[in-house]
Parts: C-alpha cells; structure tokens; sequence
C-alpha cells in the first residue's frame, strides 16, 4: 500500500492493515479481506507443496490463494489504480484484518470504533466464482459436552466412556444436513463437525468428557422474512435439543 503511495496505511493494535486513499467528496467504500487462514492439513494431500504458490496451467496453487490472499493483492492494486483513472467520487478505505478464522467480526469491530472508519458500502471479498453476492448465510459455534465417568484403562467396565456416550450423537449430526432448510438464494443450511476433544487428554485412562465443536451456517432468519418467525425459530430449535 505504501509502495502505491496510499494517502494513509497503518496497523492497528491488533495487527490488522488498513490503507486510505482519499478521493472527491462522496461515500465511504470498503474493501474488506482477511489476512490469516486456516492450517494446511497433511501437507501429502495436495498436490503441489501448499505454501510454493505453484502456478500451474494459468493457476495458481496453495494455502489461502482462494480464501483469501489473491482477493487482497486484487483489492489493493484496483483502489490504487482507480485513484489512478481518477474514477473515486468518495474514500477508499482497504482493511486487511485478522482473526477472521478465529473470531470472525473482532478485527473490523476494533477499526470502526476504535479508528473512526464507517463506511458507507462493504465489499467482502470472500470467494463466490467471481459472482456478486448481496447477503450470505448467518453462523454460529456450537460446543456440545457429553459427560461420562473415568476408569484406569485396564478396566474400562469401571468407567462410563464419554466418546462412546456420544456416537449416538455424532451419527444424528451427520444425518441431519439431509433436513436443514434451502433458500433459493443463500442455499442450503448447514451443519459441520469441526472438532472432538476428550477428556482427561493423557495417560491410560477412560476419558469423562467429550467435547464436540460445531460449524453452524444459518439462512433461517431470512426465510422468515414475512412469515411466521415463531414456527421457523421452533423448527430450528430441533436441530441442537
């Protein structure tokens, strides 16, 4: 950004960069990427070292090149070259923030109350095949405990072992993406085990806890829209009972 010569690039205290550019007086556009990403995995499922960026037949390969890097080298060179075109009625402001895997919304929450920046117009740019999206599914983490009682693992018929207390459970969520509910637009309703954590995590013995996390992705509150919301919000409530 600074190379581009932006009027103003500076990183904020929670480490996320944020660049200015200042056009004719008019609205507040922002362009909104996130920086972080989530682990590669085994590194011997891809097909080309996933931190090589690799390209191969006019594409280009490895971790966060979708989700969302190439995103943010486009959004970066197209303000300045706008500026450039003299094409900005308003301020162009780039946000290139953090934790977006981890706590989705944080990042940007600290730029708009903290540093003054209140745009008038959001572009997130979130992989959508080059399609412009005007609204996308709601999300929510869901953490689920199973409690069980602890044995030394010789005898295991002493204990109650959590994990197996909760495969009737686990099989239920994976049946369950066959009910959610589809909007036309925002498509299918989701619901995606993420993690399974037992507990006591060490040494021979019959875990007591079992911690399953969960990936939510909502649409419901959109279907509502001009219905009946009580009757949706009760249905929706059968998914996590």
């Amino acid at each position: 950004m600074k190379k581009l010569e932006y009027d103003e690039v500076f990183t904020d205290e929670l480490g996320s960069v944020i660049g200015i550019i200042n056009g004719k007086r008019g609205k507040t556009l922002c362009f909104n990427g996130h920086m972080d990403h989530v682990p590669e995995g085994n590194p011997n499922n891809w097909k080309y070292p996933p931190y090589s960026a690799t390209i191969e037949g006019g594409n280009l390969y490895g971790r966060a090149t979708v989700d969302m890097k190439s995103t943010l080298a486009s959004m970066i060179y197209a303000a300045a070259k706008a500026r450039d075109k003299e094409m900005l009625n308003g301020k162009i402001v780039v946000t290139a923030v953090v934790f977006e895997e981890l706590q989705e919304g944080i990042a940007m929450k600290n730029i708009v109350e903290n540093h003054n920046i209140n745009p008038d117009i959001v572009v997130l740019g979130e992989p959508t095949n080059l399609n412009l999206a005007i609204g996308h599914r709601g999300r929510a983490e869901i953490e689920i405990t199973v409690y069980g009682k602890t044995s030394h693992a010789s005898m295991p018929e002493l204990g109650d072992n959590a994990v197996f207390k909760a495969l009737p459970l686990l099989q239920f969520l994976k049946n369950i993406n066959k009910e959610m509910p589809e909007h036309p637009v925002l498509g299918k309703e989701t619901l995606a085990l993420t993690k399974i954590v037992s507990e006591p995590p060490e040494g021979p013995i019959i875990p007591d806890k079992c911690r399953i996390f969960l990936d939510r992705r909502i649409s419901i509150s959109i279907i509502n829209k001009g219905r009946n919301p009580s009757r949706n919000t009760e249905n929706s409530r059968l998914y996590f009972r």
